[in-house]
């Protein structure tokens, strides 16, 4: 669902809060130290849950609403590329869409 370039492009632009990077970029730092995403499902559920449920938890505030956003956002802001997302879920978003953000 591009959610990684989307977060990415979070992260680049200044609507983020700094506490919100920094929580990010740790989070993500300490996936990649853990090799994540080699990690079958039920090793990275193991994983996941303690560290979430303790400092992981900024991650988790920060990263759940950009993946939400990446997943059923309009596909003209970076995620839910052609809207497949809205296609899987029978959404049909309407009209006036958005305009490009240039």
């Amino acid at each position: 669902m591009r959610a990684a370039a989307y977060v990415d492009a979070a992260l680049a632009a200044d609507w983020l809060d700094a506490e919100a990077c920094a929580a990010l970029r740790a989070g993500a730092a300490h996936l990649a130290d853990h090799d994540f995403a080699t990690l079958d499902a039920p090793a990275r559920d193991a994983f996941l849950r303690p560290w979430l449920d303790g400092p992981g938890r900024p991650f988790y505030r920060a990263a759940l609403p950009l993946l939400m956003e990446a997943w059923l956002g309009d596909p003209i802001h970076g995620g839910n590329p052609d809207g497949v997302v809205w296609a899987w879920l029978g959404h049909d978003p309407g009209f006036p869409r958005p305009a490009s953000p240039s």
